[in-house]
């Protein structure tokens, strides 16, 4: 046994996006400012996780007083959701006041940490605020698999400490896990230690390579095959292709959602990032400068900035191969990954394209799809040259 367990542990995982927020997202959508405001604060991490996007570092930091004014700010212009995240948050001294400030101007705040600082201190405070949830990087059932990854030797027992603190304390807690070769046979184990603890589950399939262009993290990444058992598997939250209820999500997805004049994700619309730094952007994953907080206003920029504004009118119909692709319906496509992998934002993103087919495959062989939905995405394609097995297993990597 992990520990006590709660009284209310969850049904089901918790979805990668913030539910509450999206739903408003959807419902009203405006230029005014973001639906959820991101803010890293930290480039430091005392963790050395060997598939981070980000490079770390003691890098020039926004003071307290600028992260209050700004978050004064973005909360004037109607946003409720407020994003902390590093790095490690809670290496920086100031971080329990950070938090003070966020919910004195009224957000509702979601922290991404480690949880290694959350002491029985720290989570009095976090309850104390109120609310606050609190996603943790969790990686494997598993010590050894957790501390490999996360580089630091007792770090899968520190997460789990903080989760118990946090969970006596009725404090909303996921586990957040991105699906990886090392830790992929170990995520029924995640999702019964968060049972046994009340926490959220999330799973994440999608690894990114470095924000400065190093791509040794994608070849961590779990097979095909890996990614084909776990999309299917409901336990896990990945696709349940045989449930009716993505039937009538696929139905509405397919005629509303993923239209060529519709935008391709939330970046600069729903979504709006703060760098440690004072840098906006449109996403915390995207580095394309919008405009500068020590000299400008976040609403000067999120209103005026060019790039802001390009990256928030883009739509699938801007890129040639998106707009006619067939696969269109499943895709998750993330302008980072592109920039990152594939070297242009607004391009295509093969692996965007790799993830969309697979998932097209197993609704077709499920039978929620017709049999004739076998085209490939159009860079795909161009790329496909082995004929002797089958598309899904020959263009994933």
């Amino acid at each position: 046994m992990i520990g006590a367990a709660a009284t209310t542990p969850p049904l089901r995982p918790t979805p990668t996006v913030w539910g509450a927020a999206a739903h408003l997202a959807q419902r009203t959508r405006t230029r005014r400012g973001p639906t959820v405001l991101q803010i890293q604060v930290t480039d430091r991490c005392n963790y050395s996780c060997v598939h981070c996007y980000e490079t770390h570092g003691d890098k020039e930091e926004i003071s307290l007083a600028l992260i209050d004014r700004v978050l004064g700010e973005v909360a004037g212009l109607g946003t409720l959701f407020l994003m902390l995240t590093g790095g490690e948050i809670f290496m920086r001294r100031d971080a329990d006041d950070i938090l003070r400030a966020a919910r004195r101007h009224k957000y509702a705040v979601k922290i991404l940490t480690t949880g290694h600082f959350i002491d029985e201190r720290r989570a009095d405070l976090i309850h104390d605020l109120g609310a606050i949830q609190v996603d943790m990087s969790f990686y494997a059932g598993d010590p050894a698999i957790h501390d490999h990854i996360t580089q630091i030797r007792g770090s899968w027992r520190r997460t789990l400490d903080a989760a118990r603190r946090l969970r006596a304390r009725g404090v909303t807690v996921t586990l957040k896990s991105p699906i990886l070769a090392a830790n992929g046979d170990d995520l029924h184990e995640v999702v019964r230690i968060a049972r046994e603890l009340g926490c959220n589950f999330a799973f994440d399939p999608f690894i990114n390579a470095r924000e400065d262009g190093n791509q040794e993290p994608t070849e961590l990444r779990a097979s095909a095959e890996a990614l084909r058992v776990i999309y299917a598997d409901p336990e896990l939250g990945g696709f349940d292709v045989v449930a009716a209820e993505h039937r009538e999500r696929l139905a509405g997805l397919r005629v509303d959602e993923k239209a060529a004049d519709h935008g391709i994700c939330g970046a600069g619309w729903d979504v709006g990032s703060v760098t440690p730094q004072g840098i906006v952007q449109s996403c915390h994953m995207l580095p394309i400068p919008c405009g500068d907080l020590r000299t400008q206003s976040f609403a000067e920029i999120w209103r005026d900035s060019p790039a802001m504004r390009r990256i928030r009118e883009f739509t699938w119909a801007d890129i040639d191969d998106c707009r006619v692709c067939e696969v269109r319906p499943y895709c998750n496509r993330c302008h980072s990954k592109a920039l990152l992998e594939d070297g242009e934002w607004d391009r295509p993103s093969l692996d965007a394209c790799r993830h969309a087919l697979l998932k097209r495959d197993l609704f077709r062989e499920r039978g929620v799809i017709p049999e004739s939905e076998t085209a490939l995405p159009p860079p795909l394609a161009r790329l496909q040259t082995d004929r002797s097995r089958p598309a899904a297993l020959r263009v994933l990597r």
